[in-house]
């Protein structure tokens, strides 16, 4: 049976316009993640890489673009299945105002 571990990589990217809102969709069939670990991912210098080859700041500045565009990025994951992220992008806003 392959696992992530000697499964060819695989990148699938999708997006999709929903309600006027952009979903936009990148999964692997990685390691994935635990629970334990998707709880910490967006967290400033939180990193799985030893020490010295990771800052951990890569999410962290992800969730917060997507905070300040009033979007919002989601993890699901299954060890050794599957990561996928889920960024929404609103399309339109309410009070937008023409130049």
């Amino acid at each position: 049976m392959e696992t992530a571990e000697t499964a060819e990589p695989v990148i699938q990217i999708s997006a999709a316009e929903i309600d006027n809102t952009l979903h936009i969709r990148i999964r692997d069939n990685g390691p994935g993640m635990t629970a334990d670990i998707q709880q910490k991912i967006f967290e400033p210098f939180f990193t799985t890489k030893p020490i010295g080859e990771g800052t951990g700041l890569g999410l962290s500045v992800v969730y917060n673009i997507m905070q300040r565009l009033d979007g919002s990025i989601h993890c699901e994951s299954e060890p050794g299945v599957f990561t996928e992220f889920t960024l929404l992008l609103p399309l339109k806003q309410e009070n937008a105002q023409a130049d």
